[in-house]
């Protein structure tokens, strides 16, 4: 069921970013609400929930938006490695390592995206993105990474204080 849910609300945030976020531009660049919103999943519900919604969330972009079949998918691929830094535990929560899974998400999201275009023999201007689109792109998410975290987090509930603890509870 959690997968239909994410199915849905990926689909919601892929129209709005269709619609509305294009003429939302701030800094020269658009929020893209499914990266955080599966950055997000990832940071809170674990790396291995995260997969199923990479390609659910991928194709349904694809879909919507005219690329390639496909190029969501392996452009979001890598937050299933980066997810990893929620199992590292450097700080007491997950809200400050997802913002820097954003950061570099968005990055990798733009360049992954931008080689499957070019591979597929379209024009990329290669220096307006890395010259002009990456850090602004990258700075909006990052901003709008809240939005999205909290109601999610919200609605996950704290799943570490929901797993089942071994040791003194269970008298060793």
């Amino acid at each position: 069921m959690k997968y239909v849910w994410a199915a849905i609300a990926a689909l919601l945030l892929i129209v709005l970013c269709v619609s509305a976020m294009p003429q939302a531009k701030l800094f020269g660049a658009a929020p893209n609400l499914l990266l955080i919103f599966v950055i997000c999943w990832a940071m809170i519900r674990g790396q291995d929930e995260v997969l199923g919604v990479i390609v659910i969330a991928g194709f349904l972009r694809d879909f919507t938006t005219g690329d390639p079949v496909g190029t969501s998918v392996l452009a979001l691929a890598p937050v299933a490695l980066l997810a990893t830094v929620r199992e590292m535990r450097l700080v007491d929560n997950d809200f400050v390592p997802a913002l820097g899974v954003v950061a570099i998400g968005t990055v990798l999201f733009e360049l992954i995206s931008a080689l499957v275009i070019w591979l597929t023999g379209e024009n990329v201007g290669w220096m307006t993105l890395i010259g002009f689109k990456l850090f602004p792109a990258m700075l909006i998410n990052v901003i709008v990474t809240p939005i999205i975290y909290l109601p999610l987090r919200w609605v996950s509930g704290d799943l570490r204080s929901q797993a089942p603890r071994l040791g003194p509870t269970l008298g060793f």
